[in-house]
């Protein structure tokens, strides 16, 4: 179920990543440390985004991808 959940997330943020022409530096920032396995700073970077754009569809789906890659499922669903 994890893994299914997580693949699922994974597909999402590639389709999204292809349909969005810009991301805000914070995005970029947070996707880089996403990538580098730096899931509590990327999660502190999407929400930072978050913050400043609640409606940025990309920073939720990411924030939520790196609750799940650091264990906390349960806190990964409102995302």
């Amino acid at each position: 179920m994890k893994k299914t959940l997580l693949l699922i997330l994974c597909l999402l943020m590639a389709t999204m990543a292809f349909s969005q022409k810009k991301f805000s530096e914070l995005q970029n920032r947070a996707n880089d440390s996403y990538q580098e396995g730096d899931y509590g700073r990327a999660l502190n970077l999407f929400q930072q985004d978050i913050a400043q754009n609640p409606k940025a569809g990309y920073s939720h789906l990411g924030a939520g991808a790196s609750l799940i890659e650091l264990g906390q499922y349960e806190d990964a669903v409102p995302y």
